[in-house]
């Protein structure tokens, strides 16, 4: 196996590619964007949740609040009005306002491409994180050890 050597000088980059933060020689800019992330980052789980009223128009409020969230932490929990009966065409509805409408299907996705969040027993699915109640183990592709 070779081994290279992945630290590159600085002087190999453009000043514009300098100012990223997620350029491993530049600590600095690095800490300067992590300080802020986490100074704006929400202080409880309730401030992480966006109530939506009807997922299949959202108003410009609920849309502009869903970007917001994704901005400041790279994710979004929503709570639909009670009642709502949440399948295939409720989450299609939600992401087309935002212009996902080619999905990646996986492994554990049904015919639509869209994957339940539960527990799963007997199939494929329970090997992996989302699908699972057992204690978790580190491993990067979501897989338990």
């Amino acid at each position: 196996m070779i081994k290279e050597n992945l630290s590159i000088p600085l002087s190999s980059f453009s000043s514009e590619t300098l100012k990223t933060p997620f350029l491993l020689q530049n600590k600095s800019a690095y800490l300067a964007w992590r300080a802020k992330k986490l100074a704006d980052y929400p202080d409880s789980i309730e401030e992480l949740v966006l109530p939506i009223k009807n997922v299949f128009a959202l108003t410009a409020q609920e849309y502009e609040q869903i970007i917001t969230q994704c901005r400041k932490t790279n994710f979004v929990v929503y709570q639909l009005t009670e009642g709502v009966n949440v399948h295939t065409a409720t989450l299609q509805a939600l992401a087309k306002q935002f212009g996902l409408c080619h999905i990646d299907s996986n492994l554990c996705a049904d015919d639509e491409g869209i994957a339940a969040l539960q527990v799963a027993q007997g199939n494929q699915a329970q090997e992996y994180i989302p699908y699972t109640n057992r204690p978790l183990n580190w491993h990067t592709d979501g897989r338990l050890l």
